[in-house]
């Protein structure tokens, strides 16, 4: 089975806050690996702690630029969205503020397993404010 890059990143999107556990079991392995700039997990409960706690009071959305794939890796460069709805001065990417919203750019590399991302390796320019378009 081919992983479905697009089909991740939209679950990924709608469990945001809501559903986590479920999209972690359906597309992490066990034996996940998570390595960013400020932490590496290993399994899937520490990879969705991180994201409980990330998304509290948080909302992130990711939205794809471009994906190259080779064998049984995936990158991915990527748009993270985070909007506040609580103050997060503790937020890893940038501290927060209740209504502020911040965009970062994100380089991500996936190892595929079977239909699972066994390894993620993770990583962001540093956060910029998200300006209304003019009307």
């Amino acid at each position: 089975m081919t992983f479905d890059i697009d089909a991740y990143i939209a679950d990924f999107n709608a469990a945001c806050g809501r559903n986590e556990s479920e999209m972690i079991d359906r597309y992490f392995t066990e034996d996940l690996v998570m390595e960013g700039p400020d932490r590496t997990t290993r399994g899937r409960e520490p990879w969705l702690q991180t994201l409980i706690h990330a998304h509290d009071g948080v909302t992130e959305r990711l939205e794809l630029l471009r994906v190259v794939r080779e064998g049984s890796r995936i990158m991915a460069e990527l748009d993270g969205y985070f909007l506040a709805h609580k103050d997060r001065p503790d937020f890893a990417i940038h501290p927060l503020m209740a209504g502020q919203e911040l965009r970062t750019r994100f380089l991500a590399s996936y190892d595929i397993r079977g239909d699972q991302i066994s390894r993620l390796l993770l990583t962001w320019w540093p956060a910029r404010p998200v300006t209304p378009s003019a009307s």
